[in-house]
């Protein structure tokens, strides 16, 4: 998934007129642009994502089981919110973060 991938990413996009209703009828545009991912937001997807899980859980679990399985998330909810604070502050960098994330999804999963 491209919003997993560290770093700075091109787009490009190239749209081309070729339908041939004038002579000489073939005109091309190119646009590229370029963004960059970073942990701040690989984290912020990941909060999405967890709140995405919940949301259909509640709505298509059994009560017993979904209370154990939002119980899960909203611990993991906690931890990425940490990293992000952390993240801000200096004290982690991409390695540790990654390594965060690792342990998150085992524990989720």
């Amino acid at each position: 998934m491209w919003i997993m991938d560290y770093g700075i990413h091109e787009v490009r996009i190239e749209i081309t007129d070729a339908d041939n209703d004038r002579l000489f009828d073939n005109l091309t545009t190119i646009e590229i642009d370029y963004f960059e991912i970073s942990p701040p937001l690989m984290m912020e997807f990941i909060l999405y994502e967890l709140n995405e899980l919940k949301e259909y859980i509640n709505k298509n679990i059994f009560f017993i089981f979904d209370w154990m399985l939002i119980n899960q998330i909203s611990k993991a909810e906690v931890k990425v919110q940490e990293a992000i604070s952390q993240y801000y502050s200096g004290n982690y960098t991409l390695s540790a973060i990654t390594r965060i994330f690792r342990r998150l999804k085992n524990r989720i999963l």
